[in-house]
């Protein structure tokens, strides 16, 4: 049985000229079966083993970091919805002022409008929504819907009492929380 040992030994490198030396020298067909079944099993662990092992480690760690990647992706949309649900409870209007305890946000008229002749104290944090949106000449506290301008508002009956083209409101203040 030398040569059954000596061909499978040359595994692969042998091809057709030395198989069929060989093949005049081997009595039984077992042994030729043998000899031919070792060799494919050589040449399968030899040339595909490695690739395969490889393989599948680059295709775990591309799933590991799909998976991680797919996590993060998740977790920046809830921040995002939660930036946008925080945008939403302040109303769209921007904020102008803070409290002396920078506790609160406020839209509105506030003390550097003073220096317009129809500035009074009772308009602080002052909100006028027009029925017709061509009457607004100050976007910064002036609106055409209130409820998109700021949410957290209710109306002035003593600024509002004799008026028809101009609805007041006053802010009630945003927690900081919101407008950080």
């Amino acid at each position: 049985m030398d040569y059954i040992e000596t061909l499978t030994n040359f595994g692969s490198t042998l091809f057709l000229p030395t198989i069929l030396i060989l093949i005049y020298k081997i009595k039984e067909v077992g042994d030729l079966k043998q000899i031919i079944n070792n060799i494919s099993i050589t040449d399968d662990i030899c040339n595909v083993a490695p690739d395969t092992i490889t393989e599948n480690k680059e295709i775990k760690s591309l799933r590991i970091e799909n998976e991680n990647l797919t996590t993060e992706i998740t977790n920046l949309k809830n921040q995002l919805s939660n930036l946008k649900e925080k945008e939403e409870d302040l109303g769209q209007g921007p904020i102008r002022y803070k409290s002396e305890d920078s506790l609160l946000y406020y839209h509105g008229i506030g003390h550097l409008e003073q220096k317009y002749v129809w500035w009074e104290s009772n308009k602080n944090h002052c909100i006028i929504e027009y029925k017709n949106k061509n009457q607004i000449k100050y976007p910064q506290w002036e609106t055409d819907n209130i409820h998109i301008f700021c949410s957290n508002c209710v109306p002035s009956t003593i600024l509002n009492k004799g008026k028809r083209k101009k609805i007041y409101y006053i802010c009630q203040g945003h927690k900081q929380s919101n407008h950080t």
